[in-house]
């Protein structure tokens, strides 16, 4: 009896072993330009671009999660952790898929971190509270997340940003790119832009991307500051203007009232033609136009 019993309660404890962590290990071959789209409530999904013409899923599932289904027609294929229909206390799933690097890759989570490397092909990501990390050089970024934070090497031709509390960081800008957010910050460490549009509410700008082209560029605050850093000879038309906050400007003529009744400055001059028109605009926080 002790030895049936010692039997028993090892294969009840390999077994809830098994049910608790279920390793992940599927290949299923894939278009090179195909679609890859993938959902993962909670935990996290890296998403790696290699050369082979296949999809492997690789990583652990979480406890109570029923099972991963990967589904392919034509040139999509969907990557999905099923969890029971009235799942309790169920744990993330961390998801490594590697995916031909020119797939477009669609993800879309509640709270696993997302990141993304090696990819050439359209990113289109999003997470409520997971952070979003991407590296490598998709042809276009979509990016949003609710309380994520959302870092980027670089942006693509087309880039699209959003965070309502998140913070935004880009290491170097090309193209056009869109950042928005309502409370957390947005950083432009480098690089260049062609135009677009960064905005918040309450949270700091800082572009030190160098405005190119033609198109126009806006920044954007309710109440925070607006910092642009542009190269010293940069030929653009400009428009600053806040209603009750200050203007530090080192390129062009000092701000002025724009009413002996009310607080609002403004500062409107160009610097040569043929450049971008780039407006600067916060209520009630502060504009700086630097040089570098």
């Amino acid at each position: 009896m002790r030895r049936v019993t010692t039997v028993l309660i090892t294969f009840l404890l390999v077994a809830g072993t098994s049910w608790a962590q279920q390793k992940i290990n599927e290949t299923r071959a894939a278009s090179p330009d195909g679609i890859v789209e993938i959902h993962n409530l909670a935990g996290s999904v890296d998403v790696v671009g290699w050369s082979k013409a296949e999809v492997e899923v690789t990583g652990m599932l979480g406890k109570g999660a029923e099972r991963l289904a990967i589904d392919s027609s034509g040139k999509r294929t969907v990557i999905r952790v099923v969890l029971p229909r009235h799942a309790h206390n169920v744990d993330g799933s961390e998801l490594t898929v590697h995916v031909p690097e020119g797939s477009r890759v669609e993800v879309e989570t509640v709270s696993a971190d997302v990141s993304a490397a090696g990819l050439s092909g359209k990113l289109d990501l999003e997470s409520v509270s997971g952070d979003v990390s991407i590296t490598g050089t998709p042809s276009q970024i979509e990016c949003s997340s609710v309380s994520g934070t959302i870092k980027t090497e670089t942006t693509a031709g087309n880039t699209s940003l959003e965070t309502v509390s998140g913070k935004i960081k880009v290491a170097r800008a090309d193209g056009e790119l869109s950042a928005t957010s309502v409370s957390g910050s947005i950083a432009i460490e480098g690089g260049s832009i062609t135009g677009g549009r960064l905005s918040t509410t309450s949270g700091t700008i800082r572009c030190e991307a160098a405005p190119t082209g033609s198109d126009s560029l806006k920044l954007k605050s309710l109440s925070g500051s607006v910092t642009l850093v542009v190269p010293k000879n940069l030929a653009a038309d400009f428009e600053l203007s806040t209603f009750s906050g200050n203007i530090h400007n080192e390129i062009g003529p000092k701000a002025e009232r724009t009413s002996k009744y009310a607080p609002g400055r403004r500062a409107q001059f160009s610097t040569g033609a043929g450049g971008p028109h780039i407006e600067i605009n916060s209520f009630s926080g502060t504009i700086e136009l630097l040089t570098k």
